[in-house]
């Protein structure tokens, strides 16, 4: 996926997982990217459907993640049900969205996105360790 080496769900270790930092460095964006978030998306919103075009899976994807992402802006909690792949889709979706920001986004903004994407690491990190989600 856009360059990035893809690792699946089953096979993903703890060894896979970056590390914290202040910044959204390179490991945390390789991460972002090693997984399929729009294919996620689509193939839960259309489970016996085509493949999309370029293009069409962002909106489903945006529609995913969104109602994610509020709950963890209102509460800093992501919803219990979410899977490995749920969580992965969202932390994609971050990566995407800071890609398209190109750094023209404020600051505060910016320190969200880090913040919420440090949590959804921790969230996937939870689910590999334990086994959970695959």
């Amino acid at each position: 996926m856009l360059g990035f080496v893809e690792i699946a769900n089953a096979d993903l270790n703890d060894a896979d997982l970056p590390a914290s930092s202040d910044t959204w460095d390179l490991p945390l964006n390789q991460f972002a990217h090693s997984f399929d978030g729009y294919k996620h998306a689509w193939t839960l919103a259309h489970p016996a459907g085509k493949m999309p075009r370029d293009g069409e899976a962002i909106p489903v994807l945006a529609r995913f993640a969104k109602p994610i992402l509020q709950a963890w802006h209102e509460n800093k909690t992501f919803p219990t049900d979410l899977s490995l792949g749920d969580l992965r889709a969202c932390l994609f979706w971050l990566g995407r969205k800071r890609h398209w920001a190109s750094g023209l986004e404020p600051e505060e903004t910016a320190r969200l996105r880090l913040a919420c994407a440090r949590d959804l690491v921790t969230a996937i990190a939870f689910k590999v360790l334990s086994n959970k989600g695959r």
